[in-house]
């Protein structure tokens, strides 16, 4: 399973919040839930660009029971999220995929609770979740959510045109994704087209890379 640079996850940190919250000088219970998030996240980021699978899976699991400790999800979804995606690829990159898909479903639940489709964490959780059915095998729900996620980049560009060069290569690596899972499904003559969009967006982008590749 070849890795989706976590470039994507640094480009549209939900967890940088984090860095924005101010907690109360008295020890609340969410400050110290805060304080402790603000703690582990970088530790389980690091080993994930590292890729150190094993340590990535036991640091993403100690920041994905961290996050489970917020009691307000309105308030938290962005990093409650952001622990889930974590989590996910480290499972999904220590071959332990059945389980990634899990926590992908997980932040695929929050996106859609709280965020709107032209958000472009909304397109990422999708991104992820159809990165790990792809690698699982399952392709018809991949297709789906490969479709997801692009048409959420999409709607991101639109709303964020000062963002197109950098939400532009996020849609470019999951056409390159989508259109290898279309070659393996022998629907090539799409694959083109996507690959062709790809390019469009993203002229250095080497194509024919993904999951079971």
């Amino acid at each position: 399973m070849n890795r989706f640079a976590l470039g994507l996850m640094l480009g549209v940190c939900a967890g940088c919040a984090m860095a924005q919250a101010n907690p109360p000088a008295d020890k609340t219970s969410e400050a110290a839930v805060v304080e402790a998030y603000a703690a582990k996240y970088p530790e389980c980021l690091a080993a994930n660009n590292q890729q150190r699978w094993d340590d990535a899976v036991k640091l993403c699991s100690e920041l994905d029971t961290v996050a489970s400790r917020f009691v307000d999800e309105a308030k938290w979804h962005n990093e409650i999220r952001e622990a889930y995606l974590l989590y996910g690829e480290a499972l999904a990159f220590d071959q332990d995929v059945p389980n990634a898909i899990k926590i992908f479903h997980a932040a695929v639940a929050l996106a859609d609770k709280y965020l709107k489709p032209a958000a472009v964490q909304y397109g990422t959780a999708y991104y992820w979740l159809a990165f790990a059915e792809h690698g699982s095998g399952d392709r018809v729900q991949a297709d789906a959510d490969y479709k997801t996620a692009e048409d959420s980049f999409r709607k991101a560009i639109e709303a964020h045109p000062e963002m197109k060069e950098k939400y532009g290569k996020y849609l470019a690596k999951t056409l390159s994704y989508h259109a290898t899972l279309l070659d393996q499904t022998g629907r090539g003559d799409e694959a083109v087209k996507l690959k062709a969009e790809a390019k469009t967006l993203d002229p250095n982008l080497d194509l024919g890379q993904g999951p079971g590749k």
